[in-house]
């Protein structure tokens, strides 16, 4: 039985899976990193000076944290955030807005633990990529190192469409004209594709 993605408790998931790491300051800087209490992710800069370490022992804690998770039993507990995460991929055509990720998969709008959980089980998890924004792109993430040629393949075929048009296109015609460059792309892809620039 697949999960609603809506009805999986993310915050819930981390919790228990961030028990094995038994060193408390290691959970300490998981929890800040993430934003898993308050919803607010800290840098490694601010988590350093609250703790008087560098910003790059901040960074090798974390890193330790991450390693001894996924070598432990533990990490099996991400499975259904997991399939959750794979089956919004797939039908937002391999890649996602950040923001709408986030919001869509914990139904919270502003920072909030829930958005911080679902930030680290991707963080942790593979073959999810952060694809940081661009002057092309706002931050998105995919699960397909491929797509990102694809998505600026397409978004730059649309953008000369319509440029030649030299006015304001109805959704129906970029619909139109996307089934000649992309033809096997689904309705829900496209829109995520346009979501994710900052171009149209």
């Amino acid at each position: 039985m697949v999960r609603n993605q809506n009805t999986i408790k993310y915050g819930q998931l981390v919790s228990k899976a961030i028990g094995v790491v038994s060193n408390q300051r290691a959970r300490e800087i998981i929890k800040q990193r993430f934003g898993l209490e308050d919803g607010e992710r800290k840098t490694l800069e601010a988590i350093g000076q609250k703790y008087s370490i560098t910003r790059e022992r901040v960074r090798q804690i974390e890193e330790a944290a991450f390693s001894i998770l996924k070598k432990s039993d533990s990490f099996n507990l991400f499975k259904p955030a997991f399939l959750a995460l794979d089956n919004f991929f797939t039908q937002e055509g391999q890649l996602a807005r950040e923001e709408r990720l986030l919001s869509s998969l914990t139904n919270q709008e502003n920072p909030h633990p829930e958005r911080g959980a679902v930030f680290f089980i991707l963080t942790i998890g593979q073959p999810y990529e952060r694809f940081i924004g661009t002057n092309q792109f706002y931050t998105f993430w995919a699960n397909s190192k491929n797509v990102l040629s694809k998505a600026e393949r397409l978004i730059n075929f649309l953008i000369k469409d319509i440029e030649k048009k030299k006015q304001v296109v109805p959704v129906d015609y970029i619909l139109e004209i996307t089934k000649k460059s992309a033809p096997d792309l689904s309705k829900k892809a496209l829109f995520s594709y346009m979501d994710v620039s900052k171009q149209i």
